[in-house]
């Protein structure tokens, strides 16, 4: 099946499909730019996505962070808005 779609794309949509990315499996346990499909159909975020957020976080807000509270704060709530 999957050989039959991926001819589909590149032959007749002109589409590059990535041998390495793709994969057959059950929605909630594949990501999409950062997201997954939960069991409940709701959509949330993927498990390195929070990852990544929390790293973030704690680099901003270590004592090595040569700031005032305030500068702090705005960079935390510019990161976490944007």
């Amino acid at each position: 099946m999957m050989e039959s779609i991926t001819r589909f794309l590149e032959d007749r949509l002109h589409l590059n499909v990535n041998a390495e990315k793709i994969a057959v499996a059950p929605v909630w346990e594949r990501k999409f730019l950062g997201y997954r499909l939960l069991h409940t159909g709701k959509l949330g975020f993927a498990p390195r996505s929070i990852t990544k957020f929390r790293e973030r976080i704690r680099q901003i807000t270590s004592w090595n962070h040569a700031a005032s509270l305030a500068a702090i704060n705005d960079e935390v709530n510019t990161f976490a808005a944007g």
